[in-house]
């Protein structure tokens, strides 16, 4: 199968290429003076925008969206779901905070449409193209360097005068999730789970009560830590993912290997 050429800064460049679109939406709402559910729907927009130029390079790269693993997850029998409680303990924390304080219609409607562009438009990249881009590296390579990228992507909330601890917390949450988030794609050769997981981590958190006061810090590290855990868990695994997640045989095995030959 032919190489992949300049892989690295393939994978670079598309980490900048998405988080242009964030940065282009926050100087749009600054200079239109825009607030609230009118802000959220053009911050939606733009990640939409992204989504379909993601779109247009996954199709060049592997023919479609469902070639670069936007599909069914492809497990075997029911009880292989039980392979992702731990993502459900994580996301039912954030509750014992409480909700937000006057939560409407509009509000969830609107973060939810941007949460759901946000979910399925990064995965799309981390876990879609820079995953098919950096595949023939290696599963430690794909792991590690998709979840790099992902995490440093969110040091651009600095830029939103975000304070330095909380983004600090946040880029090592998001590589923890990257890690965990990326073994799932390769062990069901689909990045549709962590894309649902990803759009209703965001959602929850916005709804709920879980980022403001002391008990953000304990439910985030609650949450880091169960991530971690899961983490070396699934790598640890890895040998036995093929049958146990009952992975479409198409996924290459070689990139199990962790040599970076094929």
């Amino acid at each position: 199968m032919k190489n992949e050429k300049r892989p690295y800064l393939k994978a670079i460049l598309l980490t900048f290429l998405i988080l242009l679109f964030p940065i282009i939406s926050g100087t749009i709402i600054a200079i239109s003076g825009l607030e609230g559910t009118s802000a959220t729907m053009i911050q939606t927009a733009a990640f939409v925008v992204a989504f379909c130029i993601g779109a247009l390079i996954a199709k060049k790269r592997a023919g479609s969206l469902q070639n670069i693993g936007l599909r069914l997850a492809n497990i075997g029998d029911l009880k292989d779901y039980l392979w992702f409680l731990p993502l459900i303990l994580i996301e039912i924390l954030p509750f014992f905070a409480g909700f937000e304080e006057d939560l409407s219609f509009s509000y969830i409607a609107a973060y939810l449409l941007f949460m759901l562009a946000v979910g399925f438009t990064e995965e799309l990249y981390f876990r879609g193209i820079i995953v098919d881009i950096l595949k023939r590296k290696g599963i430690v390579t794909v792991i590690f360097l998709s979840s790099v990228l992902f995490s440093i992507g969110h040091l651009a909330n600095l830029l939103a005068g975000a304070p330095l601890n909380e983004t600090i917390l946040q880029v090592i949450f998001a590589f923890l999730f990257g890690v965990v988030a990326v073994q799932i794609t390769l062990a069901t050769n689909s990045f549709l789970i962590p894309a649902i997981w990803h759009t209703l981590h965001n959602f929850i958190a916005s709804i709920t009560a879980s980022n403001d006061g002391s008990e953000s810090m304990i439910i985030s590290g609650l949450q880091g830590v169960i991530l971690l855990v899961y983490g070396i868990y699934l790598w640890k695994k890895k040998p036995d993912q093929l049958q146990i997640l009952a992975v479409n045989p198409d996924l290459e095995p070689d990139l199990y290997r962790g040599d970076g030959i094929v």
